[in-house]
C-alpha cells in the first residue's frame, strides 16, 4: 500500500497469514477522538492481516477515507485493489455502529467471506423524527451534513433496497444487536426481509455492545476466522 499513512487507515500485516480482517470504526473513534480506532488494543494477538478504516467525516462513511478516497464505492473499489494487490485468501470484515453500517455495504460490495455488523444503521431518513438521533454522540445535525453532500451516493441510504440490487452471494452476515434497545432494534428489524443475514441478540446490552464484544475473544476470533 503505498501511500502515505494517516489516521483514517492503518494496515498491520501478520506474516504467514493469508487472511486479512478489515475493521470499520464506530462515529466517535473517528469524528470525537482522532487517535483511536475501534477494537485496536484487543485485535492485536489476533494472527490474521488487520486494516483499519476510520471515518474522519463522522458520516457514516459516506464521505470515504480521510486522504484515501470520496465516498462508499470509491473505498469498495480501494480495498478491492489492496485485497487483489496482496493475494489474501479470505476476507472478513467486521465494525459496529457507524462501523457497522459500513461493514454492511462494504462487505458486500468486495464480496467479503464474512461480515459482522454490531448495532448498525440501515437507512438514513433526513428529517425524520421518529428514526433518526441528531444527538447520538453529542454530534448534532449529522443527518442533515450527509444529506448535504454534494457527492452523496444515494443508492446506498436504504440498505434493504441495496440488498435487493445486489444480493448476498457467498458471504457469512451476522447482525448483532439489543432488542430492547428501541433505535437499534428499529435498524435491525429493517433488514429483516434481507435473505443470508443472521440476527443475533444481546438483551440488556444497549448501543454499548460493541464494548462487550470487544472483550469477547470468542467474537473476535471466529470474525477472524476461528483464528
Amino acid at each position: 500500500m503505498n501511500r502515505d499513512p494517516i489516521e483514517s487507515l492503518r494496515y498491520q500485516p501478520c506474516p504467514g497469514s493469508r487472511d486479512l480482517l478489515i475493521l470499520c470504526s464506530d462515529r466517535l473513534a473517528g469524528y470525537m477522538s482522532p487517535q483511536r480506532f475501534t477494537w485496536y488494543a484487543v485485535t492485536q494477538s489476533l494472527d490474521v492481516n488487520r486494516l483499519y478504516l476510520r471515518d474522519n467525516f463522522g458520516l457514516w462513511y459516506f464521505g470515504g477515507l480521510d486522504g484515501f478516497t470520496t465516498g462508499i464505492e470509491d473505498t469498495a473499489l480501494f480495498l478491492a485493489e489492496f485485497i487483489e494487490e496482496e493475494g489474501f485468501d479470505r476476507v472478513g470484515i467486521i465494525g459496529p455502529s457507524a462501523g457497522g453500517t459500513a461493514a454492511l455495504l462494504l462487505g458486500a460490495l468486495i464480496g467479503a467471506d464474512s461480515i459482522d455488523a454490531v448495532s448498525p444503521r440501515t437507512y438514513f431518513v433526513e428529517n425524520d423524527s421518529t428514526v433518526t438521533d441528531f444527538d447520538r454522540h453529542d454530534v448534532p445535525g449529522s443527518l442533515e451534513r450527509l444529506h448535504a453532500l454534494n457527492t452523496l451516493e444515494r443508492q446506498y441510504l436504504d440498505l434493504p433496497a441495496f440488498f435487493d440490487r445486489a444480493p448476498l452471494a457467498g458471504s457469512l452476515c451476522r447482525v448483532h444487536y439489543d432488542p430492547e434497545h428501541a433505535l437499534d432494534r428499529r435498524h435491525a428489524e429493517h433488514l429483516a426481509g434481507v435473505a443470508g443475514i443472521e440476527f443475533i441478540t444481546a438483551p440488556g446490552a444497549g448501543h454499548r455492545l460493541q464494548v462487550d464484544l470487544g472483550q469477547s475473544d470468542a467474537f473476535l476470533r471466529r470474525a477472524a476466522f476461528g483464528a
